[in-house]
């Protein structure tokens, strides 16, 4: 529809400053709407990414609504056109809105902070920005004329704009209360790109009845309206780099001492990246030798995070974790909680490796079990179990992390177990009593 009326645009007078926010606005939501592409593609956002999806349509009608803001800073457009963008704009923040409400509703006391919380406050930018419109308001309020011909049909859509933002701010309020620290920042961000966008749009009402001054109409709706987009833009990517959404399973500290002291074995994870391969033979899981393992390297103040299959007998183990990673082959659905630090998915390498992805944080070294190489070869190949253990441990690696693997070298040819084998820095041979520990070079 857009193409279709390009013959009936005439050119009008460029004001740049007006040109200038709205090509910044459409700049930043097609930057938000590649990161959120990536962000999809990649499974980033595994467990909620259903209510991402809805929010990227939205970004998507954004940035169109966005698109033609910027051909009518410079063409008159027809009158139809101008009621499809506010259709378009008015869609596009029901959306948005809506999804971003759900998304944080549920977010707020789950996020922990992987980094500091942002120093700077939202509610202050809102603050500031506040007194600055008041201002230049104030000093054109002798340039405000009342309209002749007041646009009443834009005024109904832009007031239904403010009751739909109104709402989602009433629903979104009430999930500070129950928030951690860095789930009040991100709620706070959400909160203020809200009001930021019915400050915008009581400016877009206020054009609607009154003449206001040129300043007045770009301060009040266009850079507001950027100001809001960058407040979201900036709470998404403290949210996506400095925060996790999965919860730790509570732990009982101060248990068992491990009952081997693997340091006397040889076996040494300094301050460098390694990766431990447990090699054992069919019907003797070494239950000992693991857990055992596991309680010595949780003694060096790592996080435990275990990736094994739906149903495996390991189940003691992994109560003893700090996240459980359960892979279920016919599960097709995104990820869910089954309970703090216990998530079930799929058999999809890209959200396995965007879970562990956002487990990692600058001040606690991750050791990632796997608990049987051998079950996830004849799953998913060979080639794919090695590509993906190969990227786990180029993720975990350059963090200091521990990687440790769990091979039934009994069911694979020695090709096989050797290819493995080329992916580690220490060997733990099960099979013998007690463990006998090589260090390859």
């Amino acid at each position: 529809m857009l193409l279709e009326s390009a013959g009936n645009w005439v050119p009008k007078q460029v004001d740049p400053l007006n040109f200038l926010g709205r090509a910044v606005g459409l700049l930043a939501a097609g930057a938000a709407l590649i990161i959120l592409y990536f962000i999809m593609l990649q499974r980033l956002e595994a467990l909620l990414w259903r209510d991402w999806r809805y929010f990227t349509w939205g970004q998507a009608l954004l940035a169109y609504f966005l698109l033609i803001e910027l051909i009518d800073s410079v063409f008159v457009l027809p009158e139809y056109v101008h009621v499809m963008e506010l259709l378009t704009i008015l869609i596009s923040v029901g959306i948005c809105s809506w999804a971003l409400t759900s998304i944080m509703a549920k977010l707020a006391s789950l996020v922990t902070a992987k980094r500091g919380v942002p120093r700077v406050r939202p509610i202050w930018v809102f603050s500031a920005w506040l007194v600055v419109l008041i201002s230049i308001t104030a000093l054109s309020l002798r340039h405000v004329e009342p309209l002749p011909r007041p646009r009443y049909q834009d005024l109904i859509l832009d007031v239904a704009i403010v009751g739909v933002l109104a709402a989602n701010l009433w629903r979104l309020g009430g999930a500070m209360g129950a928030a951690t620290e860095a789930g009040r920042w991100l709620v706070e961000a959400s909160l203020v790109s809200m009001a930021l966008g019915a400050v915008a749009e009581f400016f877009v009402m206020l054009e609607d009845v009154f003449f206001t001054p040129k300043i007045v109409n770009v301060f009040g709706y266009t850079l507001t309206g950027v100001i809001a987009l960058g407040v979201a833009i900036s709470g998404f990517g403290y949210y996506l780099l400095g925060t996790t959404p999965y919860r730790e399973a509570p732990q009982a500290r101060g248990g068992e001492e491990p009952e081997i002291d693997w340091r006397e074995f040889g076996l040494d994870v300094g301050r460098e990246g390694e990766v431990i391969l447990v090699e054992y033979e069919p019907l003797t899981f070494p239950f000992e030798v693991i857990a055992s393992l596991v309680s010595w390297l949780r003694e060096l103040n790592m996080k435990i995070v275990v990736i094994a299959r739906r149903g495996t007998p390991l189940r003691e183990f992994m109560s003893e974790s700090d996240l459980t990673i359960q892979v279920s082959p016919g599960r097709m659905a995104a990820p869910r909680e089954l309970s703090p630090g216990n998530l079930e998915v799929g058999l999809s390498p890209t959200v396995i490796l965007g879970i562990v992805r956002r487990l990692i944080t600058p001040e606690k070294r991750i050791s990632l079990v796997i608990e049987n190489v051998s079950d996830m070869t004849t799953l998913m190949g060979l080639d794919g179990a090695y590509r993906l253990i190969r990227a786990l441990i180029d993720m975990l690696i350059p963090e200091r992390g521990v990687v440790v693997l769990m091979l039934n070298r009994g069911a694979h040819a020695e090709r096989e177990v050797n290819l493995i084998r080329g992916l580690a820095t220490w060997i733990i041979n099960a099979t013998r009593q007690p463990p006998e520990i090589k260090r390859l070079t």
